[in-house]
């Protein structure tokens, strides 16, 4: 711009938009890429509650009743009903896997879905001895 004169030029006018737009751009990005973090986030957190619940049923029978015949795979009957994303329920399998030693059982509890089309899951394992 000359010297007293008032205004912009539309060169200038345009660099500001252009700066703008390139700032919206990124903070746009920013939320779309954090919403779809918190959505992968509640969902583990909903399969992990899951895992934890079936652990506790495994866990709270005595050790001789710990057997994989006890424990078919849930095939798609888990839902995960999240209210952050009521659209977007999720259905998965929740499988127990027991692996007896000599004196001790691994027992694991696998949730698996899935999502965006590829396959997630959470497990949780953990140790059991004889009373």
């Amino acid at each position: 711009m000359r010297k007293g004169e008032k205004g912009f030029y539309l060169l200038e006018l345009l660099v500001a938009i252009l700066l703008f737009a390139i700032v919206i751009t990124a903070v746009l990005q920013s939320i779309i890429v954090s919403n779809n973090w918190l959505h992968n986030l509640c969902n583990r957190t909903s399969a992990f509650a899951l895992a934890q619940e079936k652990m506790e049923e495994v866990l709270s029978g005595s050790y001789i009743q710990i057997i994989p015949e006890n424990y078919p795979i849930d095939h798609p009957v888990i839902t995960f009903a999240n209210p952050e994303f009521p659209d977007n329920d999720l259905v998965g399998t929740r499988e127990v896997t027991i692996i007896p030693f000599e004196s001790y059982k691994e027992v694991a509890v696998n949730i698996s879905w899935q999502e965006k089309g590829r396959e997630e899951s959470e497990s949780i394992y953990s140790l059991v001895s004889v009373r």
